[in-house]
């Protein structure tokens, strides 16, 4: 999903193996709550990316080159 440009999403031991995978949590569409306890705010913001469909990286183009 990630290297489509498509939302990710994880929170706690999730958003540690997000960091393991070396995906950058300050990426569009990526997003990480590093606690167990999601919110309201994780999930509207996880609502809200998901409603983009994808997530452009640098020049306009997919995350090609990224390792993930």
């Amino acid at each position: 999903a990630y290297r489509h440009g498509k939302t990710v999403a994880a929170s706690g031991s999730g958003a540690r193996l997000i960091a393991a995978a070396g995906v950058d949590p300050k990426r569009p569409g990526v997003l990480v709550n590093p606690s167990d306890d999601v919110t309201a705010a994780f999930t509207a913001a996880l609502v809200k990316a998901m409603g983009q469909h994808r997530h452009w990286g640098p020049g306009g183009d997919q995350r090609q080159g990224d390792t993930p």
